[in-house]
């Protein structure tokens, strides 16, 4: 015999596997179905190594049993599908049948009030307004009818799995039979539907004719009364308008009813055609298996109780093996496969070893003249083995397709659950009110967001200037200021008022990379934890959102480096709209998330801003040039409200991001020449000089391009385009670390540059009066010895 590897003296230890004697009554229906009689003293020649492969491959074809009662499951659960689909369409049409009923009752309600008109004008307001919450109270019971029909489901799913132990074969020619004739009374449901639609929409439209009519009637009434003309036609127009509103309504719905319909019956098609496959795979499957079956249940487990219980220990032993290799890192993993390797190495070496001493036997056995019946004994247990490893291969090559397909079906479904869901959830867009001009939304954003919230606030005009201008400037807020002057309030304020969208993520301390931010991909579970971020990054895509601002607000951001965990997102900032992706896998998966690109990347989508708010104290971190350069930086004060100010009612509609960011573009071509004009005076100043010269601070193009983009729109939106330039140097220069808050610069350096800056503001037909005083306070300071 050859000598074994060394390397089998340096490996760890494996993990011990309990040792499972084969089934006799298991194997003795194999040895059956393979035309050979079971004999223990045949058995009891084989050694221990071939005694542990006969059992291991005895429970894989336990468990081909168990994946067998797996698939009548799954096929049970979808023919409950189908079924509660068939249901959920004939509820659907209920309740068109209850709308339409709902718009006659209306129908009669408004022509009592036409003829009451005269002497019952309140009675007719109360009316309306009863209206308006029964069509509240309707929607409201559709979503009660839905939850209704969920809990139903649910029911209807639990008494399945018990019944799936006493499903046999002619149980599922029934279900097919009832199948097809459901899908018969399905067809007919619809042609009735369909019916009843084309009649219910000639109802509607003589019925709405018949209200023109009786409108025009009334107006023929009202001019005899020019005393209560004005009075009427509100009223009755108000009333004409809810009218018309809820017949579009109804038509919108009862035809979104009958596309959903349609699809439903596809839908029921395709599950139709999908499970008469699957049956027939599965029939042909059983087959193969029906003796064995037959033989196990007979000789080994008894009773069909007696299965599942065996199945339910299988899945004991299979989740104690999960959790044994959970508690195991990669390496060790990689150590034991390759000790197994060198194992496997070994016992090839030792088989050939075998092998050749079992020639050397037959040579002796030839030698020997070994009797007639010694041979046949070899010949039969040669037979034996053959016929066992053939039968045993086939089932571990079954055994490995449906691992793979089960590993695949586990991977295309799980590895992005929430935003595979949030396809289905935001499919439909969500109307959005235009925007005609960056002044006048300013000015009537103030009272939005005054009465946003059940609190009202109020944020001084300049300020809403600036902010506008910052959405314009770039994709990274960061909001500063002592506690409760209200950051993280006008992030939400805006948020409400213009009815976008906010996921709102605590920052915590010790975050280092993006992981901590957007989530992680766990290999050994094959799925994505998509945390708050990443969700609110992704729903941006998503039509019902696609229209809307949508923030991503950052809170206490500064607690961790954002240089460390939203490095990646400062790097896409510097790209153009369509490169600004974040990479999320190093490979793609099978079935992703619609909206995903090549698969594993997300796109920074244009209508979505990081905001996020900093205080600074000894638990935070300074923010570097990095973040500073990037971002629209915003010093919040104490808001204090003008005496008399009062908040006008606005109606609370969702704005439209396109026509808003469309003005942006517009304003920064509009005013291009009067930006460029002052940032060339700008570099041309002795105040760049002075900075370039005795501070080492100089500018970029990144300055000039943000710059014709914050001072276009601050200007569009009524402020004066010289107090915008001078936010950008309070911001970009005047800040501590830049010039304030620095040891070697003397007071007569920041009187140049004082000097320098009122006179640069000056030539551009500024005040300055804040940035001097900022450097007039670093001066007295630095007079005073107080840093």
């Amino acid at each position: 015999m050859a000598k074994k590897s060394n390397k089998r003296n340096s490996a760890p230890k494996p993990v011990e596997k309990t040792q499972v004697p084969p089934s006799n009554g298991f194997l003795g229906a194999l040895l059956k179905k393979a035309g050979v009689s079971s004999d223990e003293t045949l058995l009891s020649k084989l050694n221990e190594e071939e005694k542990q492969a006969l059992a291991d491959l005895t429970a894989q074809l336990e468990e081909l049993i168990e994946a067998n009662e797996k698939t009548k499951q799954e096929q049970e659960y979808n023919l409950a599908e189908i079924d509660f689909n068939i249901a959920q369409a004939a509820k659907d049409s209920e309740e068109v049948k209850n709308k339409l009923q709902s718009i006659t009752e209306k129908e009669k309600s408004l022509a009592a009030k036409e003829k009451e008109f005269l002497s019952k004008l309140d009675e007719l307001s109360s009316k309306e307004q009863s209206l308006l919450e029964k069509e509240a109270n309707a929607n409201a019971g559709f979503v009660l009818e839905r939850q209704k029909s969920l809990e139903s489901l649910k029911k209807e799913y639990q008494q399945v799995e018990q019944k799936i132990a006493q499903l046999d074969e002619q149980r599922r020619k029934n279900e097919l039979k009832m199948l097809e004739q459901q899908a018969q009374i399905h067809e007919r449901a619809k042609e009735q539907e369909n019916t009843r639609f084309e009649e219910l929409k000639k109802k509607l439209l003589a019925e709405h004719a018949e209200l023109e009519k009786r409108q025009a009637e009334l107006d023929d009434k009202i001019n005899e009364n020019k005393l209560l003309n004005d009075q009427l036609k509100k009223k009755l127009g108000a009333q004409v308008v809810i009218k018309k509103q809820a017949i579009e309504e109804c038509r919108r719905e009862i035809q979104t009813e009958k596309v959903t319909l349609e699809n439903q019956l596809k839908l029921l098609k395709d599950y139709r055609t999908r499970d008469q496959d699957e049956i027939k795979r599965l029939t042909e499957h059983l087959f193969g298996y029906k003796e064995l079956e037959r033989e196990a249940k007979i000789k080994e487990l008894g009773s069909p109780a007696a299965v599942l219980q065996r199945i339910d220990q299988l899945e004991k032993d299979l989740r104690d093996a999960r959790n044994k290799l959970k508690g195991r890192s990669e390496d060790d993993l990689e150590e034991e496969l390759d000790f197994y390797k060198d194992r496997v190495d070994d016992l090839e070496e030792e088989l050939r070893d075998l092998k050749q001493e079992h020639e050397e036997v037959k040579l002796r056995e030839g030698k020997y003249k070994l009797s007639m019946r010694e041979k046949l004994e070899l010949q039969k247990q040669k037979d034996l083995l053959e016929v066992s490893n053939a039968a045993l291969t086939h089932s571990i090559e079954a055994v490995k397709s449906q691992l793979d397909d089960l590993i695949e079906k586990q991977q295309s479904q799980e590895v992005f659950k929430e935003l595979t869901l949030m396809d289905r959830r935001y499919r439909e867009p969500v109307p959005a009110q235009p925007v005609n001009s960056l002044k006048e939304f300013t000015e009537e954003l103030q009272h939005r967001i005054a009465i946003a919230t059940d609190v009202e606030l109020y944020y001084d005009l300049d300020l809403l200037r600036k902010f506008m201008a910052g959405l314009a400037l770039s994709p990274l807020h960061v909001f500063q200021g002592i506690s409760g002057t209200g950051k993280t309030s006008l992030v939400n304020a805006f948020a409400a008022a213009v009815g976008g969208e906010v996921t709102t993520v605590p920052v915590q301390a010790g975050w280092r990379d993006r992981d901590d931010l957007i989530g992680h991909y766990n290999a050994f579970e094959k799925r994505y934890y998509e945390k708050e971020c990443l969700q609110g990054l992704y729903k941006a895509h998503t039509p019902s959102f696609e229209k809307r601002f949508n923030i991503i607000l950052l809170d206490e951001m500064n607690l961790s480096r954002p240089e460390q965990y939203f490095a990646e997102f400062l790097s896409a900032m510097e790209q153009n709209e369509q490169k600004r992706k974040v990479v999320l896998m190093d490979s793609s998966v099978i079935n992703p998330p619609k909206y995903l690109v090549e698969d594993r990347k997300l796109l920074l989508k244009s209508n979505t801003w990081f905001m996020g708010t900093a205080n600074h104290d000894e638990t935070t971190f300074e923010f570097a040039d990095k973040t500073h350069d990037r971002a629209f930086t915003l010093d919040l004060e104490k808001q204090v409200k003008p005496e008399g100010w009062r908040a006008r009612a606005i109606k609370n509609t969702v704005i439209d991001f396109d026509s808003v960011d469309a003005l942006f573009t517009l304003a920064q071509k509009t005013h291009k020449k009067l930006v460029l004009s002052m940032l060339n005076k700008l570099t041309n100043s002795e105040f760049t000089e002075i900075l370039e010269r005795q501070f080492d601070i100089g500018w970029g193009n990144r300055l000039e391009a943000q710059a014709l983009r914050f001072i276009s729109v601050y200007k569009e939106c009524g402020g004066h385009e010289a107090d915008a330039l001078e936010h950008l140097l309070i911001t970009r220069v005047l800040r501590k670390g830049k010039v304030l808050g620095r040891y070697d610069i003397s007071i007569d350096k920041l009187k140049d540059l004082k000097n320098a800056l009122s006179t640069m503001l000056k030539s551009v037909n500024g005040t300055g009066t804040k940035a001097i005083d900022i450097i007039q306070s670093e001066i007295t300071r630095k007079e005073e010895g107080v840093y």
